[in-house]
């Protein structure tokens, strides 16, 4: 493990303690669009949780699935699946169903207007995270080749976000 460097800083990975302010709940999302709300935060926010709060009060402003027909998106099971040419034997890691479980440190009050929306639409707290990520790295944050084709199809790009508060 890097504890040290040669100049004896400690070098090892910072621990990721959620403020008292924060609670952790958790949903599921497809590698790729994990990777891609990574890549997001670390140019435009620094950290993966200001991103997912501010990705999260604009979701709940906005409200898509209200104004643009944003179909909810349902996650998918992290179990595995049978390796292949090894009977018995299954694969439990992301790599094996493309989905990675994510943890989303965020604010109770938060927390709590998501469960109430996911109540109020039928459907899990969890789909509602997955789909607010959906939306964000999709339509607030396309990728640029999903730009360009709609450029070339005269349709809006992206989706311009109110300030929220």
């Amino acid at each position: 493990m890097y504890q040290n460097n040669s100049w004896g800083a400690d070098m090892s990975r910072p621990k990721n303690e959620n403020p008292p302010d924060k609670k952790v709940t958790t949903s599921r999302l497809p590698n790729r669009l994990h990777r891609y709300m990574k890549t997001i935060a670390s140019m435009k926010y620094g950290t993966l949780q200001l991103m997912y709060t501010e990705m999260l009060d604009a979701f709940l402003y906005e409200k898509p699935w209200l104004t643009a027909g944003l179909r909810w998106r349902e996650t998918k099971a992290l179990t595995g699946k049978p390796a292949r040419g090894k009977r018995g034997v299954f694969l439990l890691d992301s790599e094996a169903t493309g989905w990675s479980q994510v943890n989303f440190a965020i604010s109770p009050q938060l927390i709590a207007e998501v469960e109430a929306l996911a109540e109020d639409q039928g459907v899990s707290s969890s789909a509602v995270l997955y789909t607010a990520c959906y939306w964000w790295a999709w339509f607030v944050y396309p990728p640029e080749h999903e730009v360009v084709a709609r450029e070339a199809a005269g349709l809006p790009t992206r989706v311009v976000v109110t300030q929220v508060g």
